[in-house]
C-alpha cells in the first residue's frame, strides 16, 4: 500500500513538472520565442522618452508635460509622435525572415536604426530597425544583432511603419513651409518663372502696404482687402512630407531645373523664408508621363531637402498679380 502511494505521488510529481515545463516553453516561444519578439510596449506603460541612433546621428524625442520635443528644443509634430506611440504599443510580427533572405535584403542598405524606449529613466525596450522596400511595412526588426529577424506590422494598418523609426530631425519637426502671422510680415514676393509679368511683391511702408508688379498701372489700383486676406494665408502653409524615395541623381535633376515659382516671405525681425516649387510628374494609366495635378515638388531654402507639396495647401498663395488689381 505504501509503495502504491509512493508511485502515485511520483506520477503526480512528473505530471506537474511536465505541465510546468510545457507552460514555460509555450510562454517563451510566443510562437518564435518571447526574447526574439518582445518589440511592443504594454499599453499601461507610460512612454516618456525615445532615442534613435542612426549612422552617426542621435535623436531624442522627449515628453514634456503633454507635449513632445525634438532634442529638448523644437516641438515635435503631434501626428508623427502619436503614430509612433501607436506603433510601439500595437506592432506585431507579420512574418519571420530567413537568414539568407535577410542578408540579401540588407546587403546594400545603411546601418540599422537602434531604438531605445524609456519609461521615466527605466529602459523598457531596445531593438534594431532595418529600413527596406521589400515589403509595404518598410521594415525588418531584430531584438539583438544575433536575434532572428521579423517583418513587423500594425494589424489593420497597411503602410510603411518603418519610416517612423528615424533619427532625421527634419521628419519630426512640424511640416511647415510658412508659419508667419500677418503682423509679423515685412514683405512677400512671388516670382512666377513661366509668366514673369504676373510676379509681384507686397511690402510694408510706414502707414501702408505697397504693391509692386509689372501689371500695375495708375488706372489699376490694388485691392487692399484682397492683400490683407492673402497675407493671412502665410500663417499656415504646410508641406505633405519629405521626399524619401528618390535617388540623389533624381533630386539633383529636379533642383537644378527651372522652378515654377519662387516664393519669399520676410519677417519684421529680419528673418527670411523662401520656397522653390517645381512641377511634379506621374505616369497615367497608359504609362505616359504627365503633370501631377495634385502635388508639386518643393524645397525650403536652408534645409537642402526636397519635399512634396499639395496644391490644396499652397494654392491660396499661388496668386498672380492680376488677382489683386481693381479694374
Amino acid at each position: 500500500m505504501k509503495r502504491k502511494y509512493t508511485d502515485l505521488s511520483l506520477l503526480m510529481l512528473i505530471v506537474v513538472a511536465g505541465a510546468a515545463i510545457l507552460i514555460l516553453l509555450a510562454r517563451q516561444r510566443s510562437p518564435f520565442g518571447r526574447k526574439n519578439t518582445s518589440f511592443s510596449i504594454d499599453e499601461k506603460t507610460e512612454i516618456s522618452r525615445i532615442v534613435f541612433f542612426e549612422g552617426g546621428r542621435k535623436l531624442v524625442l522627449e515628453k514634456n508635460g503633454k507635449n513632445w520635443s525634438v532634442g529638448g528644443e523644437t516641438e515635435a509634430r503631434p501626428l508623427a509622435v502619436n503614430m509612433l506611440l501607436l506603433i510601439l504599443r500595437d506592432m506585431q510580427v507579420k512574418s519571420p525572415v530567413g537568414a539568407d533572405v535577410f542578408k540579401e535584403m540588407i546587403s546594400v542598405k545603411p546601418e540599422p536604426v537602434k531604438v531605445f524606449v524609456y519609461s521615466g529613466w527605466r529602459l523598457k525596450r531596445s531593438f534594431f530597425v532595418y529600413h527596406t522596400s521589400s515589403n509595404v511595412y518598410g521594415n525588418i526588426m531584430k531584438m539583438r544583432v544575433a536575434s532572428r529577424p521579423f517583418v513587423m506590422h500594425v494589424p489593420g494598418m497597411e503602410e510603411d511603419i518603418g519610416s517612423y523609426f528615424t533619427a532625421d530631425p527634419f521628419f519630426w519637426r512640424p511640416f511647415m513651409v510658412f508659419n508667419v502671422m500677418p503682423s509679423e510680415l515685412s514683405f512677400v514676393e512671388v516670382r512666377n518663372l513661366r509668366d514673369t509679368a504676373s510676379s509681384f511683391k507686397i511690402y510694408h511702408v510706414p502707414g501702408e502696404m505697397n504693391f509692386e508688379s509689372a501689371l500695375k498701372a495708375d488706372a489699376k489700383r490694388p485691392d487692399t482687402s484682397k492683400i490683407k486676406r492673402y497675407l493671412s494665408y502665410f500663417s499656415y502653409v504646410p508641406f505633405e512630407k519629405p521626399v524619401s524615395d528618390l535617388t540623389r541623381e533624381e533630386i539633383n535633376d529636379i533642383v537644378t531645373s527651372e522652378p515654377l515659382y519662387i516664393i519669399t516671405a520676410g519677417k519684421t525681425d529680419g528673418t527670411v523664408s523662401t520656397v522653390k516649387i517645381w512641377e511634379k510628374y506621374v505616369k497615367n494609366s497608359d504609362g505616359i508621363r504627365v503633370a501631377d495635378t495634385d502635388r508639386v515638388w518643393g524645397r525650403i531654402e536652408g534645409t537642402d531637402r526636397l519635399v512634396i507639396l499639395r496644391y490644396f495647401d499652397i494654392d491660396p498663395i499661388l496668386r498672380n498679380a492680376g488677382y489683386f488689381l481693381k479694374d
